[in-house]
């Protein structure tokens, strides 16, 4: 959990460090059809508009919802990363790391689960 100073971000200010977050992830764990990540061929800044627009909205929809609902920030970093993988059907997410979100941890989980997967198609 942040201090009370970062508690002062405002909630863009959270949701770019997430959106950052989870893209570059998503970049690279999700691979081509030849089986190579695609953090290998693009980043983030290589993201059709429409693509990085869904993942600003659905992290700006996830990250109000759980800031109203636990009145808590958390580290940008690793929750981009666990939305990821929450959403995703992953083998990891928010539930299992309860020294990093407390008594949050599945509730987040829960909340995540509500989102579709996220899955990166670029056609060429």
């Amino acid at each position: 959990m942040l201090t009370s100073c970062q508690r002062l971000m405002t909630v863009h200010d959270i949701v770019d460090d997430v959106v950052a977050n989870f893209l570059d992830f998503a970049l690279y764990y999700q691979n081509n059809e030849f089986g190579i990540p695609l953090s290998t061929q693009m980043s983030r800044s290589d993201l059709p508009i429409n693509l990085y627009a869904s993942a600003y909205a659905d992290v700006l929809s996830f990250v109000t919802e759980v800031r109203e609902r636990t009145k808590t920030n958390f580290e940008p970093t690793q929750f981009g990363v666990d939305f990821y993988f929450a959403r995703n059907g992953g083998l990891t997410g928010f539930w299992d790391k309860p020294e990093i979100y407390g008594e949050h941890a599945n509730l987040l989980q829960e909340l995540a689960e509500n989102y579709p997967p996220f899955i990166i198609e670029i056609n060429e």
